[in-house]
């Protein structure tokens, strides 16, 4: 499915979809009778009567939460994992914020902790940040990219044990015999609405990019703790002079190839501009010269290896086949449609991957 000279049918004009491209809106929350309430009562003394304003942020998990005190305004979030993995979490975050790297400020527990365990899941109390998000400028796609160098640097020399960071979802490589076994269960049921026959139509150029991909060994590519989801929403940027003023988001923190992170990030960064974009920035611009500018910026704080660099469109096909087979198995085994919808957002990244080959 690699062809050098078969691109996308424009290089320059691409439809946000939910790649992240709009702000987030956040709808009033009951504060009297209320989980959450509980929670930052139990956790940091937050009690009912001194909170003004809980606000949910709107997504299908409403796991961000606004929080407004007559004195301070605060971001609540919900991390759905076990304590070790949230401990290993935050530490590394207050680690790389004592490094300069930009990440919102954790307030502490009533216990002293960096997040509040309620049940299975932990809970983590940051200082809000004022500020907008990716404009998608070539500015903004330079400062990611050195920020992003920056953090590798900083987080490389995190001597903390990864291991229970073991991906629930994603791994280091996609499993190529999970997904000949889900082909061979899709094939047996014909399929009963227009998701099930947009599947039945992909099969086989699923197995053809499993080949693909499976010609470069990923596995030997330099491991690190990574951010795991830089994209246009988990970046924050001053509204007066356009800098970067913090990551968001690490509870996506894993240990995995450097390069996948660089190159997630490259290609979501690079694509989000245009004239569908609410800043309509760097219209006309080919894709690859801003992917270039991206590794540019990138590389001139932490070099990557020309391995790396030539396994960036291969990693990028690897990610999307590995979010796709977790939707589909939802869908067929578990009989659960939440990702569907992401099924033509994670096509569109296996066909953009081919803009990035010989980058």
């Amino acid at each position: 499915m690699f062809r050098p000279t078969e691109y996308a049918s424009s290089t320059t004009v691409f439809q946000p979809g939910n790649h992240g491209t709009t702000s987030i809106i956040y709808g009033e929350n009951d504060t009297r009778n209320d989980q959450l309430a509980r929670v930052l009562d139990a956790g940091w003394n937050l009690n009912p009567s001194s909170l003004d304003s809980i606000k949910v942020g709107e997504s299908v998990l409403r796991t961000v939460w606004r929080v407004q005190t007559a004195a301070d305004l605060f971001v609540l979030k919900r991390l759905d994992m076990s304590s070790a993995k949230a401990e290993i979490i935050t530490n590394c975050w207050e680690y790389c914020r004592s490094h300069s790297v930009p990440l919102p400020q954790i307030v502490t527990t009533n216990q002293k902790k960096l997040f509040h365990m309620e049940q299975s899941d932990a809970y983590v109390l940051m200082r809000y940040i004022a500020g907008e998000h990716y404009d998608g400028s070539s500015s903004q796609l330079e400062q990611a990219a050195q920020a992003l160098a920056y953090f590798h640097q900083t987080i490389a020399t995190c001597n903390y044990d990864h291991a229970p960071l073991q991906r629930r979802f994603y791994a280091a490589h996609h499993d190529p015999e999970k997904l000949v076994s889900l082909q061979a269960l899709i094939k047996k049921q014909p399929p009963r609405n227009d998701f099930e026959t947009n599947v039945q139509d992909m099969l086989e150029e699923l197995g053809e990019w499993s080949r693909d991909v499976g010609t470069v060994d990923l596995l030997k590519l330099p491991m690190q703790f990574t951010h795991g989801d830089i994209h246009p929403h988990n970046l924050l940027f001053s509204k007066r002079n356009g800098q970067l003023t913090a990551f968001l988001d690490l509870n996506s923190l894993d240990f995995l190839q450097r390069v996948r992170d660089v190159a997630f990030a490259m290609h979501r960064l690079s694509r989000t501009y245009g004239i569908y974009t609410e800043r309509q920035k760097d219209v006309g611009i080919d894709i690859r010269t801003r992917a270039q500018r991206f590794l540019t910026a990138y590389i001139g704080v932490n070099r990557l290896t020309e391995d790396e660099i030539k396994a960036i469109p291969f990693i990028l096909a690897d990610e999307a086949l590995q979010r796709i087979m977790i939707l589909l198995t939802l869908h067929y085994e578990e009989a659960n449609t939440i990702a569907d919808h992401d099924l033509q957002k994670q096509l569109d990244t296996l066909h953009e991957t081919r803009l990035f080959l010989n980058i």
